[in-house]
């Protein structure tokens, strides 16, 4: 009969020798590993002198006793444009859907050449005020950024003293620079078209605006759903009540916010009878959150209030 593979270890210290199946060779250098490791450790604590200090973590000299906290805000672009930090990108992006808007404002409205003329000069003055006002606060944040990063122990609140000077910057940007009453592109426009192209222009900003705002309902109904799984006639109905209401006027990246916080302002008994108890238990929850994030649009100046109905009351369903 074949004998089994076996290693002999021999100790010439003891003059004798072991022989050791090929299972207890891995049990053995487990052990001889672990008792390296501690003779290794046993002998770094001995080369430590008695007046020598361990540091887990960095040092900051100069420090000890004062918080540092270092926040990475980018550029200066990348803050107010909030896209990937190239200014002159979102100045083109905007240019070309202005060139869009007012090309179709020419075809709908037959302006003349004159007339587009002061329609694409007016939107790039839009666009130009906003680099010019941006520019007091591009100086502060060149003053106090260093290659991207607001470091000290006031970091936070420099922080959010930039974004309150940017806010109202940032809001006009995501509404559209050329959208609102106080638009360059918006005066000129009531100054440059006749009684009758008016007429057509406000019928054409009309139906897209419903365009949109449909469009905007259909999406976020599709987002709801992640809580709330909804069936057809649920969806309906949902946007017969949400179409009862105008559809908002200036709103940019907040559609969905508007929107949903309409829905939640639906008076109770209209809304609950659409659902049943579990549905309608998750469903209020999250519009509840959806009103508090709204109001606080409302109250920073991202949102206009006229864009809300009255809040709900509460009804018997």
């Amino acid at each position: 009969m074949r004998t089994p593979d076996k290693t002999i270890v021999g100790t010439p210290l003891l003059g004798t020798c072991r022989v050791l199946r090929p299972d207890a060779i891995s049990v053995a250098a487990t052990v001889l590993t672990l008792v390296a490791s501690v003779l290794l450790t046993c002998m770094a604590q001995f080369a430590l002198g008695e007046d020598d200090i361990v540091v887990d973590g960095p040092l900051i000299p100069g420090q000890q006793n004062q918080d540092i906290m270092r926040i990475g805000v980018g550029n200066f672009d990348e803050m107010l444009f909030q896209l990937d930090g190239n200014g002159a990108k979102a100045e083109q992006q905007v240019l070309a859907r202005t060139e869009l808007q007012i090309a179709e404002i020419t075809r709908v409205c037959q302006l003349s050449d004159e007339q587009t003329k002061k329609l694409q000069l007016a939107a790039k003055g839009d666009v130009q005020r906003l680099l010019s006002e941006a520019i007091p606060v591009r100086v502060k944040f060149k003053l106090v950024a260093k290659n991207g990063i607001l470091e000290g122990p006031n970091a936070m609140e420099v922080y959010n003293r930039l974004q309150q000077e940017l806010q109202p910057l940032r809001q006009r940007f995501n509404r559209g620079l050329t959208d609102g009453p106080d638009s360059l592109l918006s005066k000129v426009l009531s100054r440059t078209l006749t009684t009758e192209q008016q007429a057509k222009y406000e019928v054409m900003a009309a139906e897209r605006r419903r365009f949109r705002y449909e469009a905007g309902i259909a999406v976020s109904l599709l987002n709801l759903e992640e809580v709330v799984f909804l069936t057809e006639p649920q969806r309906d109905s949902i946007t017969s009540l949400l179409l009862e209401m105008p559809p908002p006027r200036h709103t940019g990246q907040y559609e969905s916010y508007v929107i949903l916080g309409r829905l939640a302002r639906i008076p109770t008994g209209k809304l609950q009878s659409q659902f049943n108890p579990r549905q309608w238990q998750a469903l209020s929850v999250h519009l509840n959150q959806y009103s508090a994030v709204v109001k606080s649009l409302v109250d920073s100046g991202l949102l206009d209030a006229a864009e809300l109905p009255a809040p709900a009351q509460t009804e018997q369903p």
